[in-house]
């Protein structure tokens, strides 16, 4: 299911029926609110909310007022929508609105010069995302818990994955990545084992490129490897787990099987560094 459709299935109920003309002036997004990213955030949401002033904001509300904001396609505007619904209610409360827009408007982009997972600013990029705000419309000054929630994950989409922004399936994803024990939370011990757990795959893709055993990305890489590359005997994801005594040959069947588990696209003729990266 693309992000569009799952997008659009979440909040298939929330159809246009409230007629809601705006009383209020349309918030600037250019002008900054005393440099205050919270207090501009608040001044958006109330200007979203005018209609029933419950202190959520639904996708009638938000389909009816922020194209006045900012023009955008239908189809952004539900993706833009269900970026801001952390918790897939398919309502977006001020929490929900001032954490997300903090990814839009206080982006951290240090990150941006080095290569995902960004092991070389870990530290940084985990106090990123780990910052939630009290529930109280009236206390949104961040605190650090030490646990990454997925909707920590979810309101940073914005930041470090811009093209995925609306993708639910996607955030899943990442966020099973990187909660090993399963307890609904990142901490920064699974952090930690998430980056460990990628520097072990780069060494093993550099080892069956011929480029050394490396914990990194060896620049001028294309991240795409050849099944003459992958059938080799010295092949590091079969060796480190059903075949570690290299006197016994690894059979082409072993070969071919974790191939085809790995290789998810449309080009079953090589494989990319992120669908390996993705399936182990």
């Amino acid at each position: 299911m693309n992000k569009l459709t799952f997008a659009a299935t979440a909040i298939a109920t929330a159809s246009a029926t409230l007629q809601c003309q705006s009383t209020m002036a349309v918030p600037d997004l250019d002008k900054p609110a005393d440099g205050d990213m919270v207090k501009r955030s608040k001044l958006i949401f109330e200007y979203l909310d005018q209609c029933d002033k419950d202190g959520q904001v639904t996708f009638t509300e938000w389909e009816a007022l922020f194209p006045a904001i900012k023009q955008m396609s239908y189809d952004d505007l539900i993706l833009i929508f269900s970026a801001f619904d952390l918790n897939r209610d398919q309502k977006i409360s001020l929490k929900e609105f001032v954490k997300t827009n903090e990814s839009f408007y206080a982006p951290m982009t240090s990150h941006l010069e080095f290569r995902e997972p960004w092991i070389e600013v870990s530290n940084q990029i985990y106090n990123y995302m780990d910052v939630y705000r009290k529930t109280s419309p009236t206390d949104l000054t961040p605190k650090h818990d030490k646990r990454v929630s997925k909707s920590d994950l979810k309101s940073r989409v914005p930041v470090f994955w811009p093209e995925q922004i609306g993708n639910d399936d996607f955030v899943d994803r990442q966020f099973y990545l990187r909660d090993y024990n399963g307890d609904g939370m990142i901490d920064k011990n699974e952090h930690n084992r998430f980056n460990y757990h990628y520097k072990v795959l780069r060494k093993f893709w550099n080892i069956s490129k011929g480029q050394g055993s490396k914990t990194e990305y060896v620049e001028g890489d294309d991240d795409i490897m050849t099944w003459v590359q992958w059938s080799d005997q010295d092949n590091p994801w079969l060796r480190s787990r059903n075949f570690k005594n290299k006197n016994v040959e690894i059979p082409m069947a072993a070969f071919k099987d974790m191939w085809n588990k790995f290789n998810t696209d449309e080009d079953k003729m090589t494989l990319s560094f992120n669908e390996i990266w993705n399936m182990w």
